[in-house]
Parts: structure tokens; C-alpha cells; sequence
């Protein structure tokens, strides 16, 4: 919550530098390694080589930690959640993709939300991870989507335009 009301104040100034996205893909997954082995489920990681982007690391890590570990939390008992970072001339597009129990387009419209936890969260939940990421993606140039449908789990589609 500290977090989300820094930004809210202003009072965050991102340290803009060319990040290696498959470096900050393997910190994020690193950081819930732990959360993952316990759920049973895996992670996975498909990014090319020589992908980059211009942005703050920590904050970066903080946004996507919070949407890996939603997709984590949502996803069976042996499943994987697969990270995918891709590069073209306008965007660099980073997707976390996990195979639960997906969501209707009704609760698509609200997952962004501050304090909106699904039916499904976890108890020790808020609401406001999703929120969070949205808002430091937001901020540094880039865009978060969902794509989701009930029972074939949920695809977050994160890109960050290039700088012309």
C-alpha cells in the first residue's frame, strides 16, 4: 500500500535504463521459486536473446512479481505459467500466460481495480498487486492487458512502446 501511494503523491521518480529483459524474467521468477515449488507448479521462461527495454528494474520487478504470482496463485496443482518476452520495431511485449481457472469478461473489467479480489484469491489477499502493476507499467511507457476466458486460464500481455 506504501507503494501504491508514492506513486499516488508523485513522489516516485523511475531511474529510466536499458534493461535486459530476459535478466529481469529470470529475477522475477527467481524471487518465486519458492511460491512455485509449493503450489506445484512450473515456471517457465522462452525470451530471445538480445531483447531489451528502457525502464526502472525495481519497479519493473515489483509489477511483474505481482502478476507472476497471481498466475501462480491461480493456477492447479502441476500446472506451469509460461513467461514469454518478444521484440519488434514498435513495441517489446513481455506475456505471462497460466492455465487455471480463467475468468469471465465481467470480472476482466475489474481486476485493475484497487481492493478487487476475485472469488478465487487467496486469503491473505487485498487486491491491490494487479492495480500496483498496472500503474508502474503505466508510468513507465507501456500497457497491461488481459485476455482471459472461464476454464482456459489467463494470458496478462504487458508492452512497453519504443521511444521514437
Amino acid at each position: 500500500m506504501l507503494k501504491l501511494s508514492r506513486l499516488d503523491a508523485g513522489v516516485v521518480e523511475f531511474n529510466r535504463q536499458r534493461l535486459d529483459v530476459g535478466s529481469l524474467l529470470e529475477q522475477v521468477t527467481e524471487r518465486l521459486e519458492i511460491l512455485a515449488e509449493w503450489k506445484r507448479v512450473s515456471l517457465e521462461l522462452h525470451v530471445g536473446q538480445g531483447i531489451f527495454l528502457t525502464g526502472d528494474a525495481g519497479w519493473l520487478a515489483e509489477a511483474l512479481s505481482n502478476i507472476v504470482k497471481n498466475a501462480i496463485e491461480h493456477s492447479p496443482s502441476g500446472g506451469s505459467v509460461v513467461l514469454t518476452a518478444e521484440d519488434n520495431a514498435v513495441y517489446t511485449a513481455i506475456s505471462v500466460r497460466d492455465f487455471g481457472q480463467g475468468m469471465t469478461s465481467e470480472e476482466q473489467k475489474y481486476i485493475f481495480q484497487r481492493f478487487y479480489r476475485s472469488p478465487y484469491a487467496g486469503e491473505d489477499s487485498i487486491g491491490i498487486g494487479l492495480s500496483l502493476a498496472k500503474e508502474i507499467i503505466e508510468r513507465q511507457n507501456g500497457y497491461l492487458t488481459v485476455t482471459s476466458n472461464p476454464g482456459e486460464g489467463t494470458l496478462m500481455m504487458i508492452r512497453f512502446l519504443k521511444q521514437g
